[in-house]
C-alpha cells in the first residue's frame, strides 16, 4: 500500500514554504485582474508585492456575511468568479444562501487526498450517501472518489431526507411559533385581543412566502434577539428569589 498520496506530503517544510509564496502574487495578480468583486477589493494593492506571510496578512478579508451581500447584488457569484457560469461543469446553492461553482477539471475540489488520508486506494468502492443535488456534498465526494481511481455507488437518498425534514420542521415550527405567541399575548391582554394575533400571524405568513430571503433572515433574527428583553426584565425582577431560594438550598444541604 502506497503511504503517501504524493511528494507534496514529504516534501520540506521551507521548500514548500517558498514554493507557495513564489507562486502568492501570481495567485493574486489573476484574482485582481479577472474578477470584478477583487478587481475593485484589491485595486491598490501591487501583486508582485504580496511575498511574504506579513504582506498577506495586510490583504482585506471577505467575510461569509459580505459574500452573500455580494451574491445578492450580482449573480450569481458576486463577481468573485473569473470564468463565466456557462463554461462551469455545475453551479451549486449551499446554506447562507452561497452560490458555489464547480469546474472542469479532475479534482476540482481537492479531496482525493483527503480520501486517501482517509484510508481509500484505488480500485476500491465508495459507497456515497450525500445527497447530489442543490449543494455539492456528493458531487464533490464523487469527484474525489473517481480522481482517486476508486468506484462510486450513488446510494444516498439525502436528497429526499432533506427535503421532507424540511418540510416537517417548517411546517412545525411555524405552528410552535404561532402557538408561543398566541398563548404568551392572550396571558397578557386576554383572549379577546389575543384572537386578533391570529390574523397579523396569517398576514405575516404570506409575507414571507413571497418577501426575499435576507429580509426574512434578518427579521427573524431581530426578533429572536429582542426576546431578550423580557428574559432580562423578569431575571433582574426574580433575582432577590432566586438568591433566597439558593440560600436556603446552601443551608439545607450544605450547612449541616
Amino acid at each position: 500500500m502506497t503511504e503517501y498520496f504524493d511528494t507534496y506530503e514529504i516534501q520540506d517544510p521551507e521548500v514548500r514554504e517558498r514554493a507557495l509564496l513564489a507562486e502568492l502574487p501570481r495567485q493574486i495578480g489573476h484574482a485582481k485582474d479577472k474578477t470584478d468583486y477583487f478587481g475593485k477589493l484589491l485595486g491598490g494593492i501591487d501583486a508582485h508585492e504580496i511575498a511574504s506571510r506579513e504582506a498577506l496578512a495586510q490583504i482585506p478579508v471577505t467575510y461569509k456575511s459580505d459574500l452573500i451581500e455580494a451574491q445578492a447584488m450580482n449573480r450569481p457569484f458576486g463577481g468573485l468568479n473569473a470564468t463565466p457560469p456557462g463554461k462551469m461543469l455545475h453551479l451549486f446553492l449551499s446554506p447562507g444562501p452561497i452560490a458555489e461553482p464547480e469546474g472542469i477539471s479532475p479534482d476540482w475540489w481537492r479531496g482525493a487526498r483527503s480520501l486517501f488520508a482517509a484510508g481509500f486506494r484505488p480500485g476500491d468502492t465508495l459507497i456515497n450517501t450525500f445527497s447530489y443535488h442543490f449543494t455539492p456534498a456528493g458531487l464533490l465526494t464523487d469527484n474525489a472518489a473517481r480522481a482517486l481511481g476508486c468506484a462510486v455507488f450513488p446510494g444516498g437518498i439525502g436528497q429526499m431526507i432533506v427535503s421532507f425534514g424540511l418540510l416537517l420542521f417548517a411546517f412545525t415550527t411555524i405552528l410552535t411559533w404561532y402557538y408561543y405567541g398566541y398563548k404568551s399575548l392572550e396571558f397578557i391582554t386576554g383572549e379577546k385581543i389575543a384572537a386578533y394575533y391570529k390574523y397579523v400571524w396569517v398576514l405575516l405568513v404570506f409575507v414571507g412566502a413571497i418577501a426575499s430571503l435576507g429580509f426574512v433572515w434578518n427579521l427573524s433574527d431581530a426578533f429572536n434577539g429582542l426576546m431578550i428583553l423580557p428574559n432580562l426584565i423578569a431575571l433582574i425582577a426574580l433575582s432577590g428569589v432566586v438568591f433566597k431560594m439558593l440560600r436556603e438550598y446552601e443551608e439545607k444541604y450544605y450547612k449541616k
